[in-house]
């Protein structure tokens, strides 16, 4: 065949069959007699067959014709199913959405997220993962994910992105200090993703010209805060959300050295052509109606 069959070639074959009657099913189809007889011909040459043959009691299928009139009405029935999904999905925005976030927001932010999203929209099946935030980036540029949650804006990103919220990071130790002592104090890092890490250190290369005293390295921002209310250092820390509770301990905001607050976005991001579909656009929507605060209180 040149090209495979129209809806309209397999609605001529049920019909006919329904029928048995060219003149009945051109009628049925709102098409001309000739025109449906053309169509037959064109369909039979095209399949090397012969569909039915007229005799007295209208058109009798052939073998080959039984075939592909059962063919027909299962392949009507398929396409019609399709249709009817399609356009359901189009209206009450259901569907399955492939959600990236980096190990932060994965770890703080989407238990909760989802749950209220699950609660709010129960017709739309999310699946969720984290990594590393380049990782996460790269995956949405690809169109390997639909949707994207990340802890620092985006530059340069040619897709859709929106602000979720803003923090200021801190600094925390146990006694009264001044940003000049800190080269002298030692300093209690803990594993970060490589974006914070570069945060940090062009803050700290605005103030100082020398490499900070490393006391230790911890695996968790929540133990090194233990270490810091056990007097064992300072910490720094990019959201507010590690301070909490830490009433007899100094809290010193993070400023670059030309007076900049430290501040790290949380941010939703897709490509565009992906807001054409009504659950990831629910999704997006859903999540910039929440409170900032909802995704500052977290690490």
């Amino acid at each position: 065949m040149e090209a495979f069959m129209t809806e309209l070639d397999w609605e001529i074959i049920s019909t006919l069959k329904r029928t048995r009657n060219i003149t009945k099913s051109a009628e049925f189809l709102h098409i001309t007699q000739p025109t449906l007889t053309k169509r037959l011909q064109k369909i039979e040459s095209e399949l090397d067959v012969v569909i039915a043959v007229r005799n007295t009691r209208g058109l009798e299928f052939t073998v080959q014709g039984d075939y592909l009139a059962k063919k027909a009405e299962q392949i009507l029935s398929i396409h019609q199913e399709i249709c009817q999904t399609l356009h359901s999905m189009q209206s009450d925005t259901a569907g399955s959405l492939k959600l990236f976030a980096d190990n932060s927001c994965g770890r703080f932010v989407l238990p909760q997220l989802l749950n209220s999203f699950h609660q709010n929209r129960p017709g739309i099946k999310v699946t969720a993962s984290s990594a590393l935030r380049a990782k996460v980036i790269h995956s949405i540029e690809r169109g390997e994910s639909h949707v994207g949650i990340v802890k620092g804006y985006i530059d340069h990103y040619t897709g859709y992105i929106s602000r979720l919220s803003q923090e200021q990071g801190c600094i925390l130790y146990k006694e009264a200090f001044s940003i000049s002592d800190l080269p002298y104090l030692p300093r209690i890092d803990f594993v970060m993703d490589p974006y914070n890490q570069s945060l940090i250190d062009e803050w700290w290369y605005s103030h100082f010209s020398i490499p900070p005293l490393i006391g230790m390295r911890v695996s968790h921002g929540e133990i090194a805060r233990e270490m810091v209310m056990n007097g064992l250092g300072y910490s720094i820390f990019l959201s507010r959300a590690y301070t909490a509770g830490c009433k007899h301990l100094f809290i010193s905001p993070l400023i670059y050295g030309d007076g900049r607050p430290v501040i790290r976005d949380t941010v939703i991001f897709c490509k565009s052509d992906y807001l054409k579909l009504p659950f990831v656009k629910d999704f997006i929507d859903f999540s910039r109606s929440l409170p900032s605060s909802f995704y500052s209180s977290n690490p």
